[in-house]
């Protein structure tokens, strides 16, 4: 970091984590460090002969999150700030969407890891889960809300040719999610789905069924929830960039929102997602790997659509205007 004041510094904290191997050769040392999610790996929850199960009521997904990452995971069950692994401000904000769109699930585990759950948990909210520089993780699930803190990223900050994809495997438009299993029985209660008929007429037909038996909705209405995100926000093919920039951007963090103006591609105040970085201290060079939200990572709307169900509407507590 930098000195400020007398006697303070300015700093960044790139990473932390634990070390678990030191390699050596001559004059250079290659330290590796583990994080939060790495740790995880190695920690199950329940067997086939006892099952750790969530079945005699309806469950917050991040209530289940929760208790898997700390309970089975041995990270820090604090509800506060003072977390040292969970982000418990953006936690918290991730269960409160979930309360407001009444989303329930139940789940039954028989010796997945950690990360297995964490997996399907993020596929059946349709989030994303990650560790930032500081170790914590962070969970975040795909919004209409364009947030007012946004980073601005102009042809002046780029340093080599940017690349842009457009991706059309990404594209879902047609989504079956299971409801109401029953581990006893391997049956299930129902079935719901969903489908963009604009997208399936355009492109074909790319279907989807949500059928995991280790954590499923118990709801239709949770159900529909999912379908109709799925169906929407990946109706189309997602644009993606890699840019290259100095360190002046070495302060992002995954899920930032990014305003781009470039002449290359013709975007003008472009909204993009920060969806992978990668900082080269010693080159002086961060690569920022940005999507337009329209795909399987996190994302946020810039905007609303009119003629939509879901985010046509406008109200303070999903899809408003500042």
């Amino acid at each position: 970091g930098f000195k400020t004041d007398s006697g303070t510094n300015d700093t960044i904290q790139l990473f932390r984590g634990r070390l678990s191997k030191v390699a050596m050769k001559e004059t250079k040392v290659n330290l590796t460090f583990d994080d939060a999610l790495a740790q995880l790996k190695t920690k199950t929850v329940g067997t086939d002969i006892s099952p750790v199960s969530y079945l005699n009521s309806t469950y917050n997904p991040a209530d289940i999150m929760w208790w898997v990452v700390t309970s089975y995971g041995g990270l820090s069950n604090v509800k506060s700030v003072s977390n040292s692994d969970i982000n418990y401000i953006q936690w918290l904000e991730w269960h409160d969407i979930f309360t407001n769109d009444s989303v329930f699930v139940q789940a039954n585990f028989e010796g997945e890891n950690v990360i297995e759950i964490l997996d399907s948990i993020k596929d059946i909210t349709d989030s994303v889960v990650y560790a930032e520089g500081d170790n914590k993780l962070y969970f975040s699930r795909w919004t209409g809300i364009i947030s007012s803190l946004f980073i601005t990223l102009t042809d002046s900050y780029i340093t080599k040719t940017t690349e842009l994809n457009i991706n059309g495997n990404s594209i879902l438009n047609k989504i079956s999610v299971q409801t109401s299993y029953d581990p006893s029985a391997g049956t299930w209660a129902g079935t719901v789905t969903t489908q963009n008929t604009t997208s399936s007429n355009s492109y074909g037909v790319y279907e989807q069924v949500y059928d995991n038996t280790n954590i499923w909705y118990v709801t239709s209405a949770s159900a529909i929830n999912l379908g109709e995100r799925i169906t929407y926000r990946r109706s189309e093919p997602s644009v993606s960039l890699k840019i290259k920039t100095p360190l002046n951007m070495i302060h992002l963090q995954l899920g930032d929102e990014i305003v781009l103006t470039s002449r290359i591609y013709s975007y003008t105040t472009q909204n993009f997602i920060l969806q992978e970085y990668e900082k080269n201290t010693e080159t002086k060079v961060i690569t920022l790997t940005l999507d337009d939200g329209f795909n399987i990572g996190g994302g946020r709307l810039g905007g609303f659509i009119l003629d939509n169900n879901y985010w046509g509407k406008l109200d303070q507590s999903y899809n408003h205007l500042n």
